[in-house]
């Protein structure tokens, strides 16, 4: 099936947001979309719209369309979710490991050794992205796959916020390669909670951010 030019401007948007091109808060201007994605600006306004109904987009009264900001507590809500996807893809991972292609998720975790050496931060946080969602693609589970691609959208924004002050990304790293040994094991309830840690450790980092933001606004 062809893909239409508001298909293509779509998936365009949702790079730049799961990328951290356009930040919460932050204006979508249809025009400037246009220019730089080289197309009209109806598919444009068709991609935003879906934006819009897939909860990602609000629309303001005679300011334009700016991509949604959530609260600290709601995105650390999202991570625990996430969390649960994230293990029972795991957990499904280790039960067909024998069949299990391992070499991007591999290439995936040499990369983020790559990025820590360079202190590429913005890389390292690509390339952590990329390896979680392939342990969803691996799992072959079109439902979960589904929601995990929504939940994460909405809530990976504020990885970029939190990873060079408050994310040990040396530790998160270790803990990629130790999951895929448990999964090359067949270890699947030990998997499904080694990668639910994993996610949670995140929800819980970004609890305290919110503590320490109450605390500055109450001190001051």
């Amino acid at each position: 099936m062809s893909r239409s030019a508001a298909d293509e401007a779509y998936d365009a948007l949702h790079e730049m947001i799961s990328t951290g091109s356009i930040s919460a808060g932050q204006q979508i201007v249809e025009s400037a979309i246009a220019e730089s994605l080289g197309m009209s600006r109806t598919p444009v306004r068709e991609a935003i719209r879906r934006l819009q109904q897939d909860g990602l987009v609000e629309v303001i009264r005679n300011r334009g369309c700016f991509l949604k900001k959530s609260s600290f507590s709601e995105l650390a809500d999202g991570y625990e979710m996430i969390a649960l996807f994230s293990g029972m893809a795991c957990r499904r991972l280790a039960l067909q490991q024998p069949d299990m292609d391992m070499t991007e998720l591999e290439e995936c975790i040499k990369v983020m050794e790559d990025c820590l050496e360079q202190k590429h931060i913005r890389g390292w946080v690509e390339q952590d992205l990329r390896f979680h969602r392939l342990l969803i693609q691996l799992a072959r589970i079109p439902q979960l796959s589904a929601m995990y691609d929504h939940l994460s959208l909405y809530v990976n924004q504020v990885l970029w916020l939190i990873t060079p002050l408050f994310v040990d990304c040396a530790l998160s790293t270790r803990d990629h390669r130790a999951l895929l040994s448990l999964i090359r094991q067949g270890k699947e309830e030990d998997t499904f909670q080694f990668a639910r840690e994993h996610h949670m450790r995140t929800a819980e980092i970004i609890r305290k951010v919110d503590s320490l933001r109450s605390g500055a606004a109450n001190f001051y």
